[in-house]
């Protein structure tokens, strides 16, 4: 009776490791797997590229919410190709490519005390189009470098922006102006003088995308940029900042630059705006855009 009770234990005890070692998955053994040395070797050599990596994306950053989400500052040096919706009796037509440029200005002219102006101008060329009433519709807003806070809360008043550095009185002006085959976009941003984290943002807009935007409530809440209809949609927008390398004026240099950037070196599309530092301040009468 005493050896079967033992017999039985001891299979029971067979059973128990024979299962328990089966949900286990067998390690590498360096004296019975050949590749033992070349696998730990190609493990370690993946876990260094990636703490390096990570350490290459900290380095870059400047502390700011774009460079965290990995977007990079673009110069407003030269002109660039962007896609654009085309618009007619306030419907979208189809996607075009138009070639835009801009500046970046920076004054106190009309300023209250210890206040300045930070304006993004830009020109964006669709000669390429028919003028036949219709005209490309872009984006241009502003944001705060550090937070990534829109300012389109602050369109016409004054809102708090908060960032690791303070807080921050903000407002701004939204301007537009269409004259074939020209669509000037403006945005100035008034701010106090210590502020250096204006960055403007341009590109693809809608009818479709407007009528989403409008959905937002901006009178009652601050948004990230990536809270808005504006981003990571297939499209192409472009963020600038007062300061960056490779910023000089525009003046017509740009204007041209854009314009052969897509039409070629088609010198009979080129735009002669006078004298003067601000090709806004030579434009003719036009009709108001907005979007």
């Amino acid at each position: 009776m005493n050896k079967k009770r033992h017999l039985s234990l001891l299979l029971m005890i067979c059973v128990i490791l024979l299962f328990g070692c089966a949900g286990k998955e067998k390690e590498a053994d360096p004296w019975e797997d050949e590749n033992y040395f070349e696998t730990r070797v190609e493990e370690q050599e993946e876990q260094e590229k990636e703490r390096k990596a990570k350490e290459a994306v900290a380095a870059a950053s400047d502390g700011s919410w774009f460079m965290d989400h990995g977007l990079k500052f673009t110069s407003t040096g030269k002109g660039y190709v962007y896609d654009a919706s085309l618009i007619k009796d306030k419907v979208d037509v189809k996607d075009i490519n138009v070639a835009a440029g801009g500046e970046i200005m920076e004054d106190t002219d009309d300023c209250e005390d210890g206040y300045k102006h930070v304006t993004g101008l830009f020109i964006v060329d669709y000669s390429d189009e028919t003028d036949d009433g219709s005209y490309p519709m872009m984006w241009l807003s502003a944001f705060d470098r550090k937070s990534g806070t829109s300012f389109e809360s602050a369109d016409g008043k004054h809102i708090t922006i908060e960032n690791e550095d303070g807080s921050f009185d903000i407002s701004c002006e939204f301007k537009s102006s269409l004259v074939y085959p020209r669509l000037i976009r403006q945005c100035t941003v008034t701010c106090p003088k210590d502020y250096d984290g204006t960055v403007f943002q341009l590109g693809y807009a809608s009818m479709a995308l407007r009528d989403e935007n409008e959905k937002l409530d901006y009178s009652s809440q601050l948004y990230k940029v990536d809270e808005l209809p504006y981003f990571d949609n297939g499209h192409t927008y472009r963020y600038f900042a007062l300061g960056e390398k490779g910023t000089p004026s525009m003046g017509e240099k740009v204007v041209q630059d854009a314009i052969d950037a897509y039409n070629g070196d088609n010198e009979d599309k080129g735009l002669e705006w006078g004298e003067g530092s601000s090709p806004w301040n030579h434009l003719p009468e036009s009709d108001e855009q907005e979007d």
